[in-house]
């Protein structure tokens, strides 16, 4: 069990480098599904980018999100 939770940080933190991320690679990163990950590009909350067929996310869109996520709890509190 701890050898899958090795892989699974390694995973996590190659995923935290990279520049430029796929649907798939996201939603791992976030920890939602990909159709979740869908909802959130079709209600514009997260930017994506078409290249050719595929859908591209940058790290700093997602970071951003959470940006935007902190403001909004601390202007409610």
């Amino acid at each position: 069990e701890s050898s899958v939770k090795t892989i699974e940080k390694t995973v996590h933190s190659d995923l935290e480098k990279k520049e430029y991320l796929s649907v798939t690679e996201s939603a791992l990163l976030l920890g939602i599904s990909t159709r979740t990950l869908y909802r959130l590009i079709e209600k514009r909350i997260l930017n994506h980018y078409k290249i050719a067929s595929r859908t591209i996310i940058r790290r700093t869109d997602i970071n951003k999100l959470f940006e935007n996520e902190n403001n909004t709890e601390k202007k409610g509190t």
